[in-house]
Parts: C-alpha cells; sequence; structure tokens
C-alpha cells in the first residue's frame, strides 16, 4: 500500500473511532428510569438496585477505592453527612453527543462522595460521616441533610405526583434560611 493512502485510512479510522464516542451505548437496553425498576448500571460496569442503596459506602468503588475512617463513639450524629440525591432521568433530555440517558445521579458515585467526605473531614475540623447517604427528594428523612448534592440535575425528570413532598421540602428550606 502506498504511504498517503495508508495514512489516509489511518486518518479515516481514528475519525471513526472517535466519532464513535458521541453515539449512544450500543450494549444492551437503554437504562430505565428509576421508576420504572431500581437496578442500573454505574460507572465500572457494576450494577446497582437504586431502590435500595441506603449509603455510598454499600456500593464498590469504581477506582482506586476510597479510605475507611471512622469517628468518636456517640457522635454518629454530630457530623456533616454528604448527601446526594437519586433521581429520574429524562429521556428526552440530553440527546446532544449521543449522550442521551448515559448521564445522571450516578456520575461518580460512589467515590466522590467518599473521597469528599474524607478530604473534607481530613483539612478541616469538621468531622464527616464516613458512609455518606444517598436518598430521592420524596425521602422523609431529607430535611437532616442541609446540603443535597445533584450530579447532573440538568437531566432530571420531575413527577406530578412527587412534587406536593418536593415543594414542602423546597418551602421548609426557604422559611428556615
Amino acid at each position: 500500500m502506498k504511504r498517503p493512502a495508508a495514512i489516509l485510512l489511518c486518518a479515516l479510522g481514528g475519525a471513526l473511532f472517535c466519532g464513535a464516542q458521541f453515539f449512544p451505548w450500543s450494549r444492551g437496553p437503554e437504562r430505565p428510569v428509576a421508576s420504572e425498576g431500581g437496578w442500573i448500571r454505574i460507572e465500572g460496569g457494576r450494577m446497582v438496585n437504586e431502590d435500595d442503596l441506603r449509603t455510598a459506602r454499600e456500593t464498590e468503588s469504581h477506582s482506586t477505592g476510597t479510605p475507611l475512617w471512622t469517628n468518636a463513639p456517640g457522635f454518629g450524629r454530630d457530623v456533616f453527612t454528604f448527601a446526594r440525591v437519586i433521581f429520574s432521568v429524562d429521556s428526552n433530555r440530553g440527546t446532544g453527543r449521543g449522550r442521551g440517558r448515559r448521564l445522571g445521579w450516578w456520575v461518580d458515585y460512589p467515590d466522590a462522595d467518599l473521597n469528599f467526605s474524607w478530604r473534607l473531614q481530613m483539612h478541616t475540623s469538621i468531622r464527616t460521616d464516613p458512609d455518606a447517604r444517598v436518598l430521592r427528594l420524596t425521602n422523609p428523612d431529607i430535611n437532616r441533610y442541609p446540603l443535597l448534592y445533584m450530579e447532573h440535575a440538568g437531566y432530571i425528570r420531575l413527577e406530578t405526583r412527587r412534587w406536593p413532598r418536593c415543594g414542602n421540602t423546597c418551602a421548609a428550606a426557604a422559611r428556615s434560611s
């Protein structure tokens, strides 16, 4: 094969490879939304049931692992708790660049939750919960967490039947500030 043809073939192959990164996954069916059944695939290829999740520590790390630590006995609730919101993904959002339903609350979960908590405790005088929490906006305990983390919140699907609870949560937060 002549050199210009080989270069052209390599360039074309590289362009196809790079372009394929922007198309939706072709492996299996599309991710089901949370309200249709809880099993989802998170980073690292692991499957979790978002209906059963309570803490970030329950899920295996998808990177190099996360630090383990404990706090003094008797001070279990006297700590900052990182709380991530689980939400349903709107399948009509985020179709640009082929991302679609691949982005949602699970990005960097659980590593970001546990690493943030560890770094906050390590670099400040604030004690943190070593497990972190994951919860839905409809969880009755949501008011216990003054700071809620939402990854890719622009993809959220707000359901009419859940608005009263969310509205009460937002109103309570507004009154307390």
